[in-house]
């Protein structure tokens, strides 16, 4: 079997295709907050959770990763820094289960 012959232009197009993947996977990662290590900068997920926070009032952290569609986990940490930055604030559970938070 002979290798397939390069075409030039179809690997110019796959060379761009690739960079475009890439730089949409950056944005991507900004948006979600991997990226975003600027003290106090908010992320899209950030503003997300406030806005959730906003409109239905204080929640559990997996109440606030499923209106997120974040993980447990990542909820946890994304709550640790808006806290921090003074975003939300910490409130005693109404009920038995589980934190609330509050903007």
């Amino acid at each position: 079997m002979s290798e397939p012959q390069s075409d030039p232009s179809r690997d110019q197009a796959l060379d761009q295709l690739a960079r475009a993947a890439y730089s949409l996977s950056a944005a991507d990662s900004r948006l979600r907050g991997r990226a975003t290590r600027t003290p106090g900068a908010l992320s899209l997920t950030h503003a997300r959770a406030l806005r959730v926070l906003a409109e239905t009032g204080p929640l559990s952290i997996g109440q606030l990763a499923a209106a997120t569609e974040t993980t447990g986990a990542a909820t946890t940490q994304l709550v640790n820094g808006l806290t921090t930055a003074g975003y939300v604030t910490r409130e005693r559970p109404r009920t038995t289960s589980g934190r609330s938070w509050s903007p």
